[in-house]
Formats: structure tokens, sequence, C-alpha cells
């Protein structure tokens, strides 16, 4: 009778832990990164919960990384930003600020990915933290997101690399559109291997 009992604490245990982790995921986005090869994976995007909804899936739209690359102050790069996501660096302004310069830009999105630091991986680099307002009572229409340091940073170390000036993604990814662009294999997304989500 003791073991029902344990079976039954274990059955509960493992139900609420699929429903928490399935919340978690549900609040999460799906971004494809298309080339260069060496990031062509999905990454997972934590989207801003107070402002700038994505009301379409966008596919093969060029993700450009700010110049500053904080996006806090007019881009040098601006011209090239209309109708595309900017891909900018935490820190330097508020979540809010990032967003409305880009907005200012003519930008679709931004997606924010972590600062990190060269010391070996740790559990903050894969980190998505919620993108909040900053309480100034500014509005924003664009859509943002956040992307951890990690993989941010190998996105931009491949474009460095590669000397590209940007790279072409899919936004936002559901299972049908994976099985469609060859993302969703076997039942598992194309994932970056240094991530372990």
């Amino acid at each position: 009778m003791i073991w029902l009992l344990y079976i039954l604490i274990i059955l509960i245990s493992f139900f609420e832990t699929s429903v928490l982790y399935n919340l978690k995921f549900e609040d999460e986005m799906l971004l494809e990164v298309l080339h260069p090869e060496d990031v062509s994976y999905v990454y997972r995007l934590l989207p801003s919960e107070e402002f700038g909804k994505l009301e379409q899936y966008l596919s093969g739209i060029k993700l450009i990384p700010a110049d500053p690359l904080t996006g806090c102050q007019s881009y040098y790069n601006a011209d090239e930003l209309p109708g595309n996501i900017a891909f900018v660096e935490r820190g330097g302004c508020s979540f809010l600020s990032k967003m409305l310069v880009a907005e200012q830009h003519g930008a679709a999105g931004v997606i924010v990915y972590d600062q990190t630091d060269d010391a070996p991986q740790s559990d903050d680099d894969l980190k998505l933290y919620t993108m909040l307002t900053d309480g100034s009572g500014r509005s924003v229409n664009i859509f943002g997101a956040f992307m951890s340091g990690k993989d941010g940073q190998m996105i931009m170390r491949s474009l460095r690399n590669h000397d590209l000036e940007y790279t072409l993604v899919n936004i936002p990814l559901n299972e049908t559109l994976m099985i469609e662009h060859g993302s969703l294999l076997d039942g598992y997304y194309r994932r970056p291997p240094w991530s372990y989500w």
C-alpha cells in the first residue's frame, strides 16, 4: 500500500513539473538562424511582456547588429534597419529605450542578447531575462525579445569571422514551420551544441 502512495506522489510531481515546463516553454519564442552554417540553429527567445508584440511570421528577415552594439543612440547603420530586426547587446540603457531607437530607424523588432565575458561558460550565459518597461510612460509598437548571452555572442562571432553585416532568420517558429524548413528532425530541434535546453 505504501508503494502505491509513493508511485502516486511521483506521478503528481512529474505532472506538476511537466505543466510548469510547458507553461514556461509556451512563453518563449523560437528563432531560426539560416546562415552562416556554424550558427544555423534554432534559438530560444523570451519575448517582452509589457510592450511590442510580434503579430506575424517573418521569413528570411535580416538580423542586423546595431552600430553601436548597445543600440542606445542613433545607429551608424540606420539605413539598413527599415523592415529588419536590430540585434543589440544588453546594457547602457533600458530595454524600452533600445526598442524606441530601433523603431525610430524603422526596425520591425529588436533582439537583445546578454553581455558575456571570456570566462568559462556558466548557467548565467544561457539565462533569458524578462524585458520590462522602464516606468517612463513611453510606448513602442515593434516587438522585442531577449536571447541568452552565449547564443548572442556566438552569432556575433560568426558574423565577424565571415565578414558579414547581417544574418537571415525566421521568427517565430512553430512545429509545422520547423518540419517544412528541416529545423525539426525526428522530433528534435536543431539546437546549438553549446546550449542544453
